[in-house]
């Protein structure tokens, strides 16, 4: 049986051993590559998002897909100092005493002998009450294909911050499927197209957090898409009166563009000017959905002074089914 030399390095120079009696080279080869493989722990896998509660966050994680096997996890938060051990057969932990409202980034590691492992990284998350539902959710007519939704939005007292709306829509009509539309937390509108002439549609719409989904908003009233739409529009300058009316007797169903202020364009095509009175369209809208005819001053005491001693004028863009 052959003897194998064992060297260690001493102060930089190396140094051969004595032989080791009795030990082949192939055991020691093997004992060698187990040391070798013995290491930290790869990181661990997160595949879940947390669960968000009113002042708690619940974690999961996975252990490592490969590599040394972990003796323990350490889920940490550097920005409230929070540091937990748990054992390697642990794979959750719920932390409490957290703020509502309030986003937290947590890090898991695992650990063996060898030390611990790279952090695996949570996505940033808020502990607080799932949001209220959207209220005051209307809809009007843009074309004979989109509509516009808006919605009031959410309060949020002890409520984590909103990830985004989801809106439903639910055609009546047999043979077409209902759809699911994401707007960002800042939006309290949003325009849907893609829909089918002639369909009598619905909305209903969610808030959704870290914590989870709103209740359901009501549904809006019921809309039918025509077959077609006509425009018309109109300008008065300031002190003067506006009338516009349709051409076949149906109602108004949509204000396309409407700004008293400093306004540009010709023939409908209009832009806001420099100068807007913000609440336009809803003075516009108030006036004359539903109808078929409306009038209108383009006066201060009507939409407020947008910029003192500018002279305004109005523009209006309306829509009508055929």
């Amino acid at each position: 049986m052959g003897r194998l030399g064992v060297s260690a390095r001493v102060g930089g120079m190396e140094r051969r051993g004595e032989l080791l009696p009795g030990i082949s080279t192939s055991v020691m080869d093997f004992f060698l590559n187990l040391r070798d493989m013995v290491g930290v722990p790869n990181p661990p896998v997160i595949d879940q998002w947390p669960t968000c509660l009113e002042t708690s966050i619940w974690f999961w994680w996975g252990a490592p897909s490969s590599g040394s096997t972990p003796t323990s996890y350490t889920l940490a938060c550097a920005a409230i100092s929070f540091t937990q051990d748990v054992s390697g057969d642990v794979l959750d932990y719920t932390v409490t005493g957290l703020t509502a409202g309030t986003s937290y980034t947590f890090t898991i590691t695992a650990n063996n002998v060898m030390g611990p492992s790279e952090p695996a990284i949570f996505p940033s998350v808020a502990a607080g009450l799932p949001p209220s539902p959207p209220s005051l959710v209307s809809v009007s007519t843009l074309t004979s294909t989109s509509i516009r939704v808006a919605w009031t939005p959410v309060s949020r007292v002890n409520q984590a911050p909103l990830r985004s709306y989801l809106v439903y829509g639910l055609p009546s009509s047999g043979g077409i499927s209902s759809f699911t539309q994401t707007a960002y937390p800042f939006m309290s509108s949003i325009d849907v197209g893609g829909l089918s002439t002639n369909t009598t549609y619905q909305f209903r719409l969610h808030a959704f957090s870290d914590p989870g989904y709103s209740v359901p908003g009501m549904l809006t009233s019921s809309i039918t898409m025509p077959g077609g739409f006509l425009t018309i529009f109109g300008t008065a300058n300031e002190g003067q009166s506006l009338t516009l009316t349709t051409t076949n007797g149906k109602a108004f169903t949509s204000t396309v563009f409407a700004s008293y202020g400093t306004p540009t364009g010709t023939n409908g095509n209009y832009t806001i000017g420099g100068c807007h009175a913000v609440n336009s369209a809803s003075i516009v809208s108030g006036l004359s959905l539903g109808r078929n005819s409306f009038t209108v001053s383009a006066d201060n005491a009507v939409f407020g002074d947008p910029c003192s001693g500018t002279p305004k004028r109005l523009y209006i863009t309306m829509l009508y089914p055929v």
